[in-house]
């Protein structure tokens, strides 16, 4: 049961790093994302304030662009901190000081290959459940597409009645359409 149980925790251990290191790496994209963004907006920014010197542009979008370049400063600072607390928490669980990953998270990702995700989709139970609601609403949403379009019948027959007076008897031609009007309670 001891060894069970190291092994479990060792397990949890090397899941929270990797799920550390990870964070730490996608806040380090979102980092770099968000500072490609803010000098693009000071480049529009200083742009902007020319065209308006000229006369070419309102005053109203340069104050629109300042404001939305400090929203984008803000969102910076905050990035900032997101990505020192996750590579923080990186450092604490691997005993490295300023540990940081050294590759990108595009990096990280395996490639998917056709037989690996065949062979996951058959295993994951909970995948091929997914998939047969997913084809019993597409089954739904057909006979619901054919069911607005009215459906016509045509008969025909012979009938013979009888009664105290004597009896007769005919050919008979029946038309009937049903429409509709109302589908599942709800009006069509």
């Amino acid at each position: 049961a001891v060894v069970a149980d190291v092994g479990r925790r060792r397990q949890e251990r090397i899941a929270a790093t990797r799920e550390a290191y990870t964070s730490c790496a996608a806040a380090g994209e979102k980092l770099s994302v968000l500072r490609d963004f803010a000098a693009r907006l000071r480049e529009a920014e200083r742009t902007v304030t020319l065209r308006t010197r000229a006369g070419d542009t309102a005053g109203y979008d340069l104050r629109r662009l300042r404001l939305e370049g400090s929203s984008a400063a803000s969102q910076l600072r905050l990035a900032e901190g997101e990505q020192q607390a996750q590579c923080v928490t990186l450092a604490r669980l691997t005993g490295q000081a300023n540990a940081r990953p050294t590759s990108s998270t595009r990096e990280l990702l395996p490639t998917p290959s056709a037989a690996a995700n065949q062979a996951a989709s058959v295993t994951r139970l909970d995948l091929v459940a997914r998939e047969r609601r997913v084809e019993a609403a597409a089954a739904e949403s057909d006979a619901a597409r054919r069911a607005r379009l009215p459906d016509l019948s045509v008969g025909l027959g012979y009938k013979r009645i009888s009664n105290d007076a004597g009896s007769a008897g005919g050919p008979t031609v029946g038309l009937g359409v049903r429409l509709p009007l109302f589908n599942r309670g709800g009006a069509a």
